[in-house]
């Protein structure tokens, strides 16, 4: 089982709280998630306004190399995810 922490400004932060992703046909866990509240969600938006000030300063090219780098590193993990979706959603896996 894997467990997921929260990327706030950047950082992958465990929380205290957490909360399970199941199979839904038998309850087995499959994941765990960090389950952020209030406090944390309003950092994370102050965070996100003030890092969309400068990326708004930033050359168009080096936007699309930091989402060519967030598709890269999707591209990477797309079997481990699409698993895990299917079996959260109890699919079966097509591809």
């Amino acid at each position: 089982m894997k467990t997921f922490s929260a990327c706030i400004g950047g950082e992958f932060r465990e929380l205290k709280s957490t909360f399970e992703v199941t199979k839904p046909y038998n309850g087995d866990i499959i994941a765990q998630c960090s389950l952020a509240g209030k406090s944390e969600l309003e950092e994370a938006i102050k965070l996100a306004q003030d890092c969309q000030e400068e990326m708004a300063k930033l050359p168009s090219h080096r936007k699309a190399e930091i989402l060519s780098g967030i598709a890269n590193g999707l591209k990477d993990e797309r079997d481990y995810l699409a698993n895990l979706l299917a079996q959260e959603a109890g699919k079966p896996l097509k591809y």
